[in-house]
């Protein structure tokens, strides 16, 4: 059951929140342990925070990762490998990961071969090779599970199977660049007459993939375009939902409870003289800030909660339910996908940013994964919420060895994805077609509670 948005656990939440937040720059977790020390009249809470020696690194100095980092009052340094724990780009990673040895507490925040789920046409790659993986095994059910990505072929390898399904199945189709974010490079067509250029001026580039990023020239995907998505106010949008990997093998992973809609400015059209118009299809905010019509107050976003209890408005809590399922379904099967190939490493974990379209029959589309989803905060919203997200991935990361030894269902925000390494008294996954996601986040409370629980075991 949803939470009312009135609901006697949201109000006390909220409560608890306002009491949290007066006390600053010291992270969500640790103010919960000395409200309750406060409370409870302990010592224990301010025994064990005072023991803050962790040295972090962190690249990004200007979003809201390092507000977060200072927050727990960690010690900074600038050191290339004294630190115990690194929020890094990807960059680094190729110039000096695979050369150095790291010390066993030391943590990372992106896997090695991420790209294997984060590249656009390695992602497509990765789950059409599960889906006929499971079709040679006789998983037929199974198989016809992996259903939620669209008709994609990658170029230029494929031009040829792709030539022949346009010719096959025309329509509206988009080109996408596999290295790129934020929607630099992508552009509809509905004539191959129209990819002419693309392909004239297309060189091939090193299969290496750890090159790519580098290499001026960047491969292709194609994918029919998904011509109904589900509208509201006549605008289109898509959702990013946050994913936090812990391990590949046994894969664990968490998903947050919060996240957002972000809307297009412009009301949404397939009429042909709005192809070519990103402001009517793309739904990145790097784009739509440059609309006429652009709120810099109140942005283009929309919660994930307010989002869900605007379509139960519409549609009943059973078919919202069923499609927040599907998501995670999605979600976990493309984990899966990859479990196999990315390289399991204990220093590692990554906090991937999911993006999900749903079309108007209420079917949820996986259109890609960001291995560095942006960490800035366009509204006091959006950064209430990546702060709290944040600063949930780095108490699951756990570098103060507070969390029990026994897997949370729930810790902060992040609810359990799935955990193959579980014991028999710990669930692997959460058993039921309900999901948490974009329910109330009661970060808070649970928190609060989590602490307590602690602080009541010594």
């Amino acid at each position: 059951m949803l939470y009312s948005p009135h609901s006697r656990v949201e109000i006390q939440s909220a409560r608890v929140a306002r009491q949290i937040r007066k006390k600053k720059n010291t992270s969500i977790f640790q103010k919960c342990y000395r409200l309750i020390n406060n409370q409870f009249g302990g010592e224990m809470a301010q025994t064990k925070m005072s023991k803050n020696s962790i040295k972090f690194r962190c690249f990004w100095k200007t979003t809201t990762i390092y507000e977060v980092l200072k927050a727990r009052q960690w010690v900074e340094t600038e050191s290339e490998l004294d630190w115990d724990f690194f929020w890094s780009d990807v960059g680094w990673m190729y110039e000096f990961f695979d050369h150095i040895h790291l010390a066993d507490h030391q943590r990372f925040n992106h896997f090695r071969n991420y790209y294997e789920l984060t590249r656009k046409d390695f992602l497509i790659k990765n789950l059409k090779r599960m889906k006929k993986t499971l079709e040679k095994e006789d998983k037929l059910e199974e198989a016809a599970n992996y259903n939620f990505f669209p008709q994609t072929y990658a170029l230029p390898a494929e031009y040829g199977l792709f030539v022949e399904e346009f010719k096959r199945i025309p329509g509206v189709w988009i080109m996408k660049p596999v290295g790129k974010a934020r929607g630099r490079g992508i552009f509809l067509f509905t004539r191959l007459s129209q990819i002419s250029e693309w392909k004239k001026d297309h060189r091939w580039k090193s299969e290496n993939p750890q090159l790519y990023v580098v290499n001026q020239v960047e491969n292709y995907i194609v994918q029919k375009y998904i011509e109904s998505p589900y509208l509201i106010g006549g605008k289109k949008f898509d959702l990013r939902i946050y994913v936090l990997v812990l391990s590949y093998a046994p894969l664990k992973a968490y998903l947050y409870r919060s996240g957002f809609a972000r809307f297009t400015n412009a009301h949404f059209s397939m009429k042909k003289e709005d192809i070519a118009n990103k402001l009517v299809h793309l739904t990145n905010f790097s784009i739509q800030k440059h609309a006429p019509t652009y709120n810099s107050k109140t942005g283009t976003k929309w919660s994930l909660h307010s989002l869900k209890m605007h379509m139960i408005t519409k549609h009943g809590e059973a078919k919202v339910n069923e499609l927040f399922h599907d998501i995670r379904s999605a979600i976990l099967r493309s984990l899966l996908s990859v479990q196999n190939v990315i390289i399991q490493d204990k220093h590692c974990f990554e906090l991937y940013g999911y993006d999900i379209l749903v079309d108007k029959a209420l079917k949820p589309w996986l259109l890609e994964v960001n291995a560095s989803p942006s960490l800035a905060a366009d509204t006091p919203q959006d950064r209430e919420l990546k702060y709290g997200m944040l600063d949930d991935v780095l108490t699951l990361v756990d570098m103060e060895r507070r969390l029990p030894t026994q897997t949370s269902l729930q810790v902060g925000g992040f609810d359990l994805l799935v955990d193959q390494g579980a014991t028999e008294s710990s669930p692997k996954t959460v058993p039921s077609l309900f999901s948490y996601l974009g329910c109330y986040n009661d970060r808070d409370k649970q928190l609060k509670q989590m602490a307590k629980a602690q602080l009541a075991s010594g």
